[in-house]
């Protein structure tokens, strides 16, 4: 004469919830009111995901990860957040850096990331955050383009030589952007 249930849960936090119980031809009855409180940290997810800009250059957009418990309620949790390129997206070999660096401890649930850019121009990135315990996030998909010249690099370094003739490697130099990309086009001069 007993039903056992097993596995329910109700999702979302709050007071006053209730479990009613019927059953055909019987009189139901009312549980006594109960609350389900907010759980441990358990899913990630990006509530700004990056803007994308150009090569090496603070993005406009920054990111910012939420916490939150199995149920998909904010959490308060400090668990430390971990960016990084997702694998198989953008240009391979680029290089992710924020300011303060790529892992943030969470205040209140959220991480907070500034001074995020890539170095390598490139289309379809998608940046990954990740944490103990947690299921990842991954971002909506961005493009990294070339920006303005900022520097110069040496495309071949020359070689060394016999005094008085010429190298058999001679240097060329590129005009590049913050992220070390090439700037097509680039007229400065170059000394």
């Amino acid at each position: 004469g007993v039903a056992t249930f097993t596995g329910c849960k109700v999702d979302l936090v709050g007071t006053g919830y209730t479990l009613t119980v019927t059953a055909p031809g019987l009189t139901g009855t009312v549980t006594s009111a109960f609350a389900v409180a907010t759980g441990p940290a358990a899913i990630a997810i990006f509530d700004t995901s990056p803007g994308g800009g150009t090569g090496g250059t603070a993005w406009a957009t920054q990111p910012v990860v939420r916490l939150l418990d199995a149920g998909g309620n904010p959490t308060t949790a400090t668990t430390t957040v971990t960016l990084s390129i997702a694998a198989g997206t953008g240009t391979a070999g680029a290089a992710l850096s924020c300011t303060g660096g790529l892992a943030k401890a969470a205040v209140a649930g959220v991480a907070t990331f500034a001074g995020c850019a890539i170095d390598r121009a490139g289309t379809g990135y998608q940046v990954r955050a990740t944490g103990s315990g947690l299921v990842a996030a991954t971002s909506t998909t961005f493009a990294v383009a070339v920006g303005p010249p900022a520097k110069v690099l040496f495309a071949t370094p020359p070689s060394g030589g016999t005094a008085g003739a010429a190298w058999a490697t001679q240097p060329v130099v590129a005009v590049a952007d913050a992220g070390g990309n090439t700037v097509p086009g680039a007229t400065d001069p170059v000394t």
